[in-house]
């Protein structure tokens, strides 16, 4: 009698495959399905809890929102307010003189922008927020680019033809500055 062959795992495929981005499909899909955490009900519920601490308890509604986006990683929003109340973080800290929590507020609130951005390329505010955390981090090139990118997505964003002015004087080049500036008042 011969033995029938049983079809792999799929994770075990994805296992064998050794390209980064079949991992990190098996991340954001597999995992949070086989471990039972995949829960779109209760993550709803987190960032609903989350948002409504953001006046209240910056800390508490940081774990609920990062709580919602364990449980539902392509949720584009989740990422945006938790880069949002990072945000928040960095200037209560700044307020309070404590820049080196501060820097890091501000690497998380990059870190969640990208990974809003890489779940929807077209959302405009959380490009222009990039380019403002790559700005306050002077990390000048990047700031330039992410706003650029917004006036890619919509030409009419003179706030972001501003920025592009004052990054280039924050860096002292103030001849892009001006013509920067200048295409802003066109």
């Amino acid at each position: 009698m011969t033995r029938a062959k049983s079809k792999p795992d799929v994770a075990v495929l994805f296992l064998r495959l050794r390209k980064p981005v079949y991992l990190s499909v098996l991340y954001l899909c597999l995992i949070p399905c086989a471990l039972g955490q995949a829960d779109p009900v209760k993550a709803q519920a987190l960032f609903r809890e989350g948002m409504r601490l953001k006046e209240t308890n910056l800390e508490q509604a940081q774990d609920l929102l990062k709580k919602a986006t364990d449980l539902e990683p392509s949720n584009a929003e989740y990422h945006f307010e938790l880069a949002n109340l990072y945000a928040l973080r960095y200037d209560h800290l700044k307020q309070s003189n404590l820049s080196a929590g501060a820097e890091e507020m501000l690497r998380f609130c990059a870190y969640e922008l990208e990974h809003t951005l890489t779940l929807k390329p077209a959302f405009i505010q959380a490009q222009y927020n990039l380019g403002v955390v790559y700005k306050n981090l002077e990390e000048y090139e990047k700031a330039r680019e992410a706003f650029r990118k917004v006036l890619e997505l919509d030409p009419k964003q003179v706030n972001a033809q501003l920025q592009i002015g004052s990054v280039y004087e924050a860096q002292g080049f103030f001849e892009e500055a001006r013509e920067a500036y200048e295409d802003a008042r066109e």
